[in-house]
């Protein structure tokens, strides 16, 4: 059955059946046509349907406006069966989705803050899970800090980076050249701490430079410290240095000093009485050095 126009004047309301204009359609399926004739999503115009089913379809428009005024509160609620499952609703100019399953749940969007709340929008603080121990969220990609176990400056984790680097070696006066037939450095930092590791093995003895022996390319420069040294840098292992290294010498590798990026050597005869710190000039072709440490840097 095929409607054609709503009549309006001043002495009648209803529906005129003898226009040429077609209004409102209810097909053989009691499905309510409005601005289309035949059941189709893609088509513009509201289908009502016997089955309960509302469909809108709008061209370049909204096909569905929902206002609530005066207070705040749900917009749209939604029910399974009998029973609330949930709400999309408005707090001041905040739009809140949220469920009461449980103790509830809700997140909150407004002044470029995601925020957790209630089932009414209210503030619901350190309350709410992010995914669930067998149902998790794959990656997390942030532009500021992660505040953990607190919300002071003391909390903010800004950083964290994995990668490798360079390690050279050269003298502290002047680095000179020398040839490598091993390289390899890594390292992990994770807010203001770098931790590194190398290994490094010359092929050849070091032209030019002078100096006391050190170690650079560390991938960060250290923060400017007080601190003359950070004496955390441990040296493993280092072999084939040219008439150096007896029982009774001990050897440290210091650094980095603030504000560098270079670990230097200094060791100590009768374990401190005489220093005497390897150089350059002392590299061989097959000195070795496997070395680690960690150091702070600034953000």
């Amino acid at each position: 059955m095929a409607l054609s126009k709503i009549v309006r004047d001043s002495l009648n309301t209803g529906i005129d059946d003898n226009s040429d204009a077609t209004a409102i359609t209810i097909d053989s399926s009691e499905t309510v046509l409005v601005g289309k004739t035949a059941t189709n999503y893609q088509t513009v115009g509201v289908e009502a349907k016997a089955n309960g089913s509302l469909w809108g379809t709008a061209d370049g428009n909204n096909p569905l406006i929902l206002v609530r005024k005066s207070s705040d509160g749900a917009v749209a609620q939604f029910y399974k069966d009998s029973t609330n499952v949930g709400s999309i609703g408005a707090v001041g100019t905040d739009v809140y989705l949220s469920s009461p399953s449980g103790n509830d749940a809700g997140v909150r969007l407004g002044n470029n803050i995601i925020r957790p709340c209630t089932t009414t929008g209210g503030s619901r603080d350190n309350a709410i899970d992010l995914g669930k121990s067998d149902t998790r969220f794959k990656d997390l990609y942030l532009g500021g800090n992660l505040y953990i176990g607190g919300t002071g400056s003391a909390n903010g984790l800004s950083d964290y980076e994995e990668g490798t680097w360079t390690p050279t070696i050269g003298g502290s006066s002047g680095t000179g050249t020398v040839s490598y037939s091993t390289q390899l450095g890594t390292y992990t930092k994770i807010g203001r701490v770098v931790t590194f590791h190398g290994q490094i093995t010359a092929s050849s003895t070091v032209s030019g430079g002078s100096g006391t022996l050190q170690i650079a390319g560390l991938p960060f420069a250290s923060s400017a410290s007080p601190m003359n040294w950070y004496a955390n840098a441990n040296l493993s292992y280092f072999g084939g240095l040219n008439s150096y290294g007896t029982e009774t010498d001990f050897v440290l590798l210091l650094g980095p000093t603030a504000s560098s990026t270079f670990l230097r050597f200094h060791a100590f005869v009768n374990r401190g009485d005489i220093s005497r710190s390897p150089t350059q000039a002392q590299i061989l072709s097959g000195s070795s050095f496997y070395f680690g440490g960690s150091y702070e840097t600034t953000l």
